[in-house]
């Protein structure tokens, strides 16, 4: 990874305001407010971004590399399960239940539901790694690793829900474990990154390329019925949704490095960037948290304020553990990367 902490930055203001967007979408009552049809315009890119970010810090020729990711994503997944099952593990009853469901990680199986998302990037990781290494692909895109990721999507496309409930020791359980039904499609974008980690540190804004990249998203989200929601294993007009993810991902990019150059707005996403793994384990509790300091007849009409106050509730206090976790070392060693933040990690 380069050592300029300028693209550290910019990557970390990306990763910001993606998690922000990933915590929308868990807030029904903000998505009402921004309206279904945005929120499906914003699932096309939100996913496949945080996957291609996911990939470009990643050394896939480093031997530790799994264990690493194992330390980093499955230690906190499961840190995080005892923790919320010990806090509301009571109230959900059905012990075994839980039991399977923390170690089936797949959404609706466990109580803290955007945490799934853990365990499926470290088996995305998995994947991606298998995939480099057995058909020997190197840094860019050549025509070989194209083709790959080609067959890799496709695959990805036709496998998507495969299995729509699985019955365990007598308990439903929704899709596969892990998310194995999706993960050659978010191995996809992790890979992507991957394999374009060197263009995109020292990528520049190229203003012809982010109109068309732009007006491409624009065009397809709104003229084809192209729709992506991997939590819920849809996938519709598979083409359209690929031209919209890529489209997507560039602009992301542009938009984060022209954020990067703007104070103290660039401070903010940084720094939720660096807080991104515990705003994805904090902020759904938090949210539940946030609804109980609301009266009853408020929620019931849901007004656009509430969904939008709930989720700043729910953001701030995410980050505010951050903090809190990043001073505390037995507890940063639990949860944090290395025990430590994510600001200025090495490729590993």
């Amino acid at each position: 990874m380069p050592a300029d902490s300028s693209r550290i930055r910019f990557i970390d203001v990306a990763k910001g305001f993606t998690i922000l967007l990933v915590a929308i979408n868990h807030n029904p009552y903000l998505r009402t407010a921004v309206g279904p049809t945005l929120v499906a315009i914003l699932g096309l890119v939100r996913l496949p971004f945080f996957f291609f970010l996911s990939g470009l810090f990643l050394n896939f020729n480093c031997e530790g590399l799994i264990g690493k990711k194992f330390r980093s994503l499955i230690k906190p997944y499961f840190v995080a399960t005892i923790l919320f099952t010990i806090i509301y593990g009571a109230s959900e009853g059905e012990p075994i239940r839980q039991l399977i469901g923390a170690l089936y990680a797949n959404g609706s199986s466990i109580i803290d539901v955007p945490i799934w998302f853990l365990p499926h990037l470290f088996l995305t990781i998995l994947v991606a790694v298998l995939i480099f290494r057995v058909f020997k692909l190197g840094q860019g895109i050549t025509f070989k690793s194209g083709l790959v990721l080609m067959a890799q999507f496709a695959a990805g496309a036709a496998l998507i829900g495969i299995v729509p409930v699985v019955q365990l020791a007598g308990y439903p359980f929704q899709w596969l474990p892990w998310g194995l039904d999706i993960v050659l499609l978010s191995s996809f974008f992790l890979l992507l990154g991957q394999l374009l980690r060197q263009q995109v540190f020292t990528f520049k804004v190229n203003a012809p390329l982010v109109v068309v990249a732009f007006f491409t998203f624009l065009l397809v989200a709104t003229l084809t019925n192209a729709r992506l929601d991997l939590d819920h294993r849809k996938l519709i007009n598979p083409a359209a949704v690929l031209l919209a993810a890529l489209s997507g991902i560039l602009l992301f990019l542009a938009i984060a490095k022209a954020v990067t150059r703007i104070e103290p707005l660039a401070a903010f996403f940084a720094f939720t960037g660096r807080a991104s793994l515990i705003i994805m384990i904090f902020h759904y509790p938090f949210w539940d948290l946030a609804l109980d300091l609301f009266p009853q007849s408020i929620r019931q009409h849901t007004p656009a304020w509430f969904g939008f106050a709930t989720y700043v509730i729910s953001i701030g206090l995410s980050m505010l553990t951050y903090l809190a976790i990043d001073r505390w070392q037995i507890i940063r060693g639990l949860l944090l990367p290395n025990g430590r933040g994510t600001d200025q990690q090495p490729a590993q």
